[in-house]
């Protein structure tokens, strides 16, 4: 009887760390993404450029394409593609602003509402290497 009852504890121990450990690692993955999205959103507004994160992938893509001299409609595509993730992005960016409760007021939220909006129709009128290199 004994033996049981130590043995129900210690599963019932070994259970409580493994939901604490997962709780721990869901607690750090939920930061790293609220902390990326601040970065991004201030490095769109202090640059005017969309954030290497979002770029480089493609960027990647386009100098291997250049470098084997690809054909440039090839070339043109995958920076179109490029242009559209990044406008997808900074519209995900601002929709994550409109409701987060993580801004310090309702006119921090509007400002930065606003300097993004003004990013978006800035980049609206450019090609993806003047996105990139603005």
């Amino acid at each position: 009887m004994l033996s049981l009852s130590i043995i129900v504890l210690i599963f019932i121990i070994c259970i409580i760390l493994i939901l604490r450990s997962a709780i721990w690692g869901i607690n750090k993955t939920i930061k790293e993404c609220v902390e990326k999205r601040h970065r991004e959103a201030e490095s769109i507004i202090n640059t005017r450029r969309a954030p290497k994160d979002w770029t480089y992938p493609f960027e990647k893509r386009i100098v291997k394409l250049e470098r084997r001299s690809a054909r440039s409609e090839k070339i043109s595509k995958i920076q179109k593609r490029a242009r559209e993730i990044c406008f997808q992005k900074i519209d995900r960016l601002t929709d994550y602003f409109k409701t987060s409760t993580l801004v310090n007021d309702e006119e921090t939220r509007e400002l930065l509402l606003e300097e993004l909006q003004k990013v978006r129709a800035l980049w609206q009128g450019k090609n993806w290497k003047e996105i990139i290199n603005y």
